[in-house]
């Protein structure tokens, strides 16, 4: 899949919208049909909708409730329903959100991958999560 950055920062701006996102990076593998959102969430609006979907105590780690399942497919599906009401179709319509607990700093950055002319930077908690077999 070959997406251009003039593409890719469109559907930044439009995922961004949802409530749950403090930041972003859409990542378009090329062996894959559809973008991934990795999301760094605002964590009051996890938290929030944890408590909302009886997933979780309010002693919870954010941690733990990035990896909910509830929680990641209520994500998805606003993130998706977002994209839907700009417009969006097809290849722009991300396949999966990741939720990654740490915002992405220059000391936590553990690699850079290069797709396309998209460049895309990764903590040391979101490598294993962007491995295709873990959205397909």
């Amino acid at each position: 899949m070959i997406i251009r950055n003039e593409l890719i920062y469109q559907l930044e701006s439009i995922y961004k919208m949802s409530r749950y996102v403090l930041s972003l990076c859409i990542y378009a593998d090329p062996n894959q049909s559809k973008p991934i959102a990795i999301v760094v969430p605002v964590e009051s609006e996890i938290r929030s909708l944890a408590m909302n979907l009886s997933v979780a105590s309010t002693e919870a780690s954010l941690e733990t409730l990035v990896e909910n399942t509830n929680v990641l497919r209520e994500v998805h599906t606003e993130m998706i329903s977002i994209a839907r009401s700009h417009g969006l179709r097809g290849v722009e319509l991300i396949q999966a959100a990741v939720l990654v607990a740490e915002d992405w700093t220059p000391e936590n950055v553990l690699y850079l991958i290069f797709s396309c002319s998209l460049t895309v930077k990764v903590t040391a908690h979101g490598r294993k999560e962007i491995e295709p077999e873990s959205y397909c």
